[in-house]
Parts: C-alpha cells; structure tokens; sequence
C-alpha cells in the first residue's frame, strides 16, 4: 500500500492518487491510479476519492460513504501486513544537529519553531529525542533524514523540501506518541511511524507515501503516491509500501 493505516485508515474529503516525481511535476501529468490505501483493518472512505485499490484485512472492509469512491478493487489482501521498527542506527550520535542553532531548542531540548518564524537546514541525518513541533517553517536545502523520539506537530508553514522530490525527505517518527501534519504548503516526502497515529489535515497537498499505526486523511487537498519511490522503499527496508 501506498498509504498504508496498520490498524485502521480512514479517508475524508480530497482524493488520493499517483504521479511520478522522476517525469516532473504532478501539475504535468495526467493523475495515476496507483493511490492505493491499505490496513490490516477496516478502510473508511468518506467524501473522498480513491484512485486506486483500497484494501482492507481480512474479515474486514471498505465502508463508503458520502460522495466517496474508490476507482480500483476493494477486495481484502491476504497477506498482514507490517510495519518493522525503524533502526536509527548510531543517529542518535552521529547526526547533524550541531547545525541547528540552539535558539530553537527550549530548555527541556524541545524543538520549537513559532508561527512566522523560519529555520533552513542542509540536508544530512537529524536526531530530536524531544518533541518536535514547527508552528512556522523548516526548510531542507537538500536530502534530509529526520528521526523524532517526541512528538511530532507541524503545522503553519510546515516542512518545505526544497526539490519537491518526496526520496529527498524521509521522516521517522520513532515512538508512538501522535503525530500530526496541518499545514498551508504542499509537504514532499515519506512518513514512516509503524508506532504511531499520523494525521494529515488542512488544505495543503501530501506528494509521497506514508505508513502509521493508524492514518487519518483528512486534508481538503490532494494525497498523492510518488511512483518514483519504489527503489527508496526498498532501500529502506520498508516493502509493505510497495505492496
């Protein structure tokens, strides 16, 4: 699955769908049909649109609703799936934190950003064993890897990969505490919290993939698979996004 919910995924309002970041943009192509949506549970589908499959567990089911659809089958898959634990390696030593400014750490080491203040970073490997919350903008200059052992709320600005290729920018929520996106700008990137409930509000489009515990998709905009993330998928490890 492409967006995969572990537990459960529920989708509301907007479309889920597919491009291929390594043939351009999405606004230059036709959309796919590779939006898949999948859980070991049931699917919820309410006033929005799948292009794609949408496959529950099985001994469960798509429920519709609304103006919903779901272009492709809505058949159970057979086989569970999983979500394995993120590795961080020796991230938690090894990283480049040192570029972060300590002004944006609280004094219980807490990643803060505020609403109308902006942070850039080159890319590299980032450690934030506190809570992690951008109510402004951070702003990756080049492929980032982030690992989060707090929680995690971006909203605002939010997370800007400046290439707009969702590979450049892999977020890895480690523990399972909630994790939230609503922001105002278009995210480009791969969620990966098998621990976790990821949900993705607002009126901003989600470019890329992304796995939880459970998912709620619950943006106004547009959810949209990146074909071209297959070979990065495998790379990490993380094949039930292929699936």
């Amino acid at each position: 699955g492409r967006f995969v919910g572990l537990d459960s995924a529920v989708v509301t309002s907007g479309y889920v769908d597919s491009y291929d970041s390594s043939k351009g943009t999405y606004q230059s192509q036709n959309p796919g049909d590779q939006g898949n949506v999948c859980s070991n549970g049931d699917i919820y589908i309410q006033n929005a649109t799948v292009n794609g499959n949408a496959s529950p567990g099985e001994g469960y089911a798509v429920n519709v609703s609304g103006q919903g659809s779901v272009s492709g089958s809505t058949d159970p898959h057979k086989k569970l799936l999983e979500g394995p634990p993120v590795d961080p390696g020796n991230a938690s030593s090894y990283n480049d934190n040192d570029l972060i400014d300590p002004m944006w750490f609280d004094d219980f080491g807490n990643l803060k950003i505020p609403a109308n203040k902006s942070l850039t970073l080159p890319g590299g490997v980032y450690f934030f064993s506190k809570d992690f919350t951008v109510n402004g903008t951070l702003t990756f200059t080049s492929p980032a890897t982030i690992y989060i052992q707090g929680k995690v709320s971006i909203s605002g600005q939010g997370l800007i990969n400046e290439s707009q290729m969702p590979g450049n920018l892999l977020v890895y929520p480690l523990s399972d505490t909630n994790v939230t996106l609503s922001m105002n700008n278009s995210f480009y990137g791969v969620v990966y919290a098998p621990l976790a409930q990821l949900t993705v509000t607002g009126n901003a489009d989600y470019y890329g993939a992304a796995l939880a515990k459970s998912l709620k998709l619950v943006t106004s905009g547009g959810v949209h698979y990146d074909e071209a993330l297959e070979p990065i998928i495998d790379e990490q490890s993380r094949p039930v996004l292929k699936q």
